[in-house]
């Protein structure tokens, strides 16, 4: 379970002005709340401090231990982890992040990445590996997140899947998702297509032999 250090600063003003000038001067405005506050507190980090935060970790599940210094300079810590960001509709550049705080002693909900391990045989075979579900809801201590869940897909055949039943996550972690969701499916490579068009070519001849039929008939 990655964990990082962050630095932050309250900001005492949330008027639109205020907000846009930080931005204008590279920081990135942002909120703590959750576990243990009464109330929120209005934050901003630097916005390449942030940048590279998310460049180099997997920031839904990265535990972020944020010194925050107010106005008078005195400095409190907070754990966090990232909860939202929210960003610019047209630049799509980030506006907005929401720090969740957490207890380290209390398990959450997370999501995690869930990725196949391994070369399913039926592939040879002509099959397609479909990744149906790409992650996971999991409940954990924020200390035993996982980076992601591996899950061995060498025994699939055409035709075979695997359920959410079938996965065995890692100690101290519990699966959400509902037991028959499907996470891996092995499919022909044609989709099912060959099969749909025999079937219309086989419905033909039964509709010309049953007009014949009814020619006769008269």
């Amino acid at each position: 379970m990655d964990r990082v250090s962050m630095q932050a600063k309250v900001r005492p003003i949330s008027t639109k002005s205020y907000l846009k000038q930080l931005r204008a001067q590279g920081n990135l405005p942002g909120v703590i709340y959750g576990k243990g506050l009464k109330e929120s507190v209005p934050v901003y980090v630097p916005y390449s401090q942030f940048l590279k935060f998310l460049h180099t970790h997997h920031w839904e599940n990265t535990i972020i231990e944020m010194e925050v210094e107010d106005a008078s300079g005195n400095k409190n810590s907070y754990t966090v982890l990232v909860q939202e960001i929210a960003h610019h509709p047209v630049s799509d550049e980030m506006i907005h992040v929401d720090f969740h705080q957490i207890s380290l002693t209390e398990k959450i909900h997370v999501r995690v990445p869930v990725v196949p391990v391994g070369e399913a045989v039926g592939m040879k075979k002509g099959g397609l590996l479909e990744h149906m579900v790409w992650e996971l809801d999991v409940e954990c201590l924020p200390t035993a997140i996982p980076e992601s869940i591996e899950v061995d897909v060498s025994g699939l055949d055409i035709g075979d899947s695997i359920h959410v039943s079938d996965i065995t996550p890692p100690e101290g972690v519990r699966i959400l998702n509902p037991p028959d969701t499907a996470v891996f499916v092995l499919e022909y490579a044609g989709g099912g297509q060959e099969t749909e068009a025999t079937e219309e070519v086989s419905a033909e001849p039964e509709v010309i032999k049953k007009g014949k039929e009814e020619s006769e008939a008269k």
